[in-house]
């Protein structure tokens, strides 16, 4: 996929450094979607300037290669399909440095506290299934199955 917006650069003495930053973000991008602010600090690791690092995360904002949003809403649903809950999903998108706004918006969109309070209860029951097998779990009597009913 080409894209001009990554391929225009100010001077031509900083065109070899951008194509640099470029590739690598590529790369960084090729391996796995990643945030805008998670793509900075990688870039940053490798010891490229703020200025040059912030022009390249810019340029693939406007070509859609990074889009916060997309990927917070891809995570938060893989998230959500393992079972995991409201607080864990919004600390890892935070970890990834993904705006509030941006977290919140999606994650409003995607949860509802019904399905909040269904992983609740879903997680004693699936474990008890797992341990002592669909008809012993709904008998109930927790004390010799392990069923989810506990006091």
């Amino acid at each position: 996929m080409r894209c001009s917006a990554v391929e225009k650069y100010g001077g031509q003495e900083d065109r070899a450094v951008q194509d640099e930053v470029r590739e690598a973000a590529l790369r960084l991008l090729d391996y796995q979607d990643r945030s805008a602010g998670e793509l900075r600090d990688r870039l940053k690791k490798k010891s490229y300037s703020a200025e040059d690092v912030e022009e390249t995360v810019r340029a693939l904002q406007e070509c859609g290669l990074v889009d916060d949003r997309r990927y917070a809403s891809v995570f938060a649903q893989s998230k959500i399909a393992a079972g995991k809950g409201r607080n864990y999903i919004v600390g890892k998108l935070r970890e990834k440095k993904v705006s509030a706004e941006i977290v919140e918006t999606v994650i409003e969109e995607l949860m509802e506290e019904e399905d909040e309070l269904l992983l609740c209860l879903k997680k004693p029951f699936l474990y008890a299934v797992c341990r002592t097998g669909l008809k012993s779990a709904m008998r109930g009597n927790p004390a010799e199955n392990g069923s989810f009913f506990r006091n």
